[in-house]
């Protein structure tokens, strides 16, 4: 897989969430990847599985497609979370007591604030 051949799809995916795809900063895209990114202020992708991701900065949303991925995140108050498939772990962190809109679709998720 490629960012190049999935930009109309990334394009759809920060307009969801109030970004543009230029502002899409930090993307997995893959399988089997551990990583630390930075948000850089615009939205948090992951396009797969088995990932073991940390995401530095404040993320104004969080999409992910996959399953059996490891989430570390600050997210911004009253960001989106959005989660397509089943047993992602996300821990997230918010500047703000405000928890973030979560929409699950898939089983054994979990989504879990961090201390």
């Amino acid at each position: 897989m490629t960012v190049k051949k999935y930009l109309p799809l990334l394009a759809v995916t920060a307009s969801l969430f109030g970004a543009s795809a230029a502002g899409a900063n930090a993307v997995v895209d893959g399988a089997n990847q551990k990583m630390t990114l930075d948000c850089k202020g615009g939205p948090a992708v992951i396009d797969g599985a088995y990932n073991d991701v940390v995401f530095t900065g404040v993320c104004t949303s969080l999409k992910i497609d996959g399953a059996y991925n490891k989430i570390k995140i600050t997210l911004k108050p009253g960001a989106s979370v959005f989660v397509d498939g089943a047993y992602n772990e996300i821990m997230w962190r918010s500047e703000g007591k405000e928890k973030p809109r979560v929409s699950v679709d898939g089983a054994g998720n979990r989504i879990l604030r961090s201390k």
